[in-house]
């Protein structure tokens, strides 16, 4: 739903919010840029989103500027994303990152990777915290989400307000 600037050129973004039952409970699915956007969690979680899915194409050079105050920036800004949005929604965040070096015809840099699992209470409890391909397979313990209503109750308070 929300493009990074580069990619406004070559894409129309999207209107529609994806969201799928499964065993394991409702599953929303946001791209890349759209981890910048609180709103479109809220809107996950009135739906009764339990994990979040976000496959994402991020690089350490994305927000050049930044790199002047921080070279790690970037990795800085996807790894508090995740977290907050998984303590302040209530959900599993599932955060897929290529890593590596980019190279592309008219584009060179590093890809961020940075693929990890956030959950509330014990914010990332599985991440990959280098840019060099790995893959990794973790169980994660859905009852901490009812435990997380219980404690905040996000969900609870987000009911009795009309929010768009």
């Amino acid at each position: 739903m929300n493009l990074w600037h580069p990619e406004k050129k070559y894409i129309n973004p999207g209107n529609k919010i994806s969201v799928f039952n499964t065993k394991f409970g409702k599953i929303g699915i946001v791209i890349c840029w759209d981890l910048m956007f609180p709103e479109i969690f809220r809107k996950m979680v009135r739906l009764g989103v339990n994990i979040l899915i976000c496959p994402s194409y991020w690089t350490f050079e994305d927000a050049s500027v930044g790199l002047k105050y921080d070279k790690n920036s970037d990795a800085k800004l996807v790894d508090a994303l995740c977290i907050g949005r998984a303590f302040e929604n209530e959900i599993i965040i599932v955060y897929c990152n290529p890593a590596g070096n980019l190279i592309l015809p008219k584009l060179r840099g590093k890809l961020l990777g940075h693929s990890q699992i956030a959950v509330p209470f014990m914010g990332a409890i599985k991440k990959l915290e280098h840019n060099r391909e790995e893959m990794f397979i973790q169980e994660v313990d859905t009852a901490i989400l009812k435990d997380a209503e219980k404690a905040y109750k996000i969900r609870n308070d987000l009911k009795k307000r009309i929010l768009s």
